[in-house]
């Protein structure tokens, strides 16, 4: 299995840092496909590049937590329940993470570019509509986050 390194930056608004990390990441379709093959395979990654040494309550920074059986964690000292796509992109979203995953592999291998109404064939997406807002919301995942140009960031909400 071939991967390659994909570099991130992590901008928190609360605590005012970027921390940029390097993760591997599957270099073919073969290989994108075994890796990111369900749901929870997706959600193990996102919890893996937001939290590389661990989950980390957002609300209050405590390191004590478990997971729930709906796939969230809940925090020892909020009691509260978070998922690993609150605060991102994918947050809310209806559609299952694997098909964003896709969608992201897809306007990434293109060299030559993607349209919206060529992402919405590729997915088997119900609208036009809804293949420019994925198409948005990907260019912006992928944008250079900062000056710095530090690399993509998921941890920008849809506004």
């Amino acid at each position: 299995m071939a991967f390659w390194l994909q570099g991130y930056a992590l901008y928190s608004r609360e605590k005012g840092y970027t921390i940029c990390c390097m993760v591997a990441y599957p270099a073919t379709i073969l290989d994108f496909e075994e890796v990111f093959s369900t749901d929870e395979a997706c959600a193990a990654y996102l919890l893996r590049i937001r939290w590389p040494d661990g989950f980390v309550c957002p609300w209050c920074g405590c390191l004590e937590s478990w997971p729930t059986s709906r796939g969230l964690y809940r925090c020892k000292r909020w009691d509260v329940q978070i998922s690993v796509t609150a605060g991102t992109t994918f947050e809310g979203t209806l559609k299952p993470l694997r098909l964003w995953f896709r969608a992201m592999w897809y306007v990434t291998d293109q060299k030559q570019g993607v349209s919206a109404l060529g992402l919405r064939r590729a997915l088997g997406l119900g609208s036009y509509h809804t293949a420019w807002v994925w198409m948005f919301a990907v260019r912006r995942i992928a944008a250079c986050d900062g000056p710095s140009g530090a690399g993509p960031s998921l941890w920008h909400r849809r506004s």
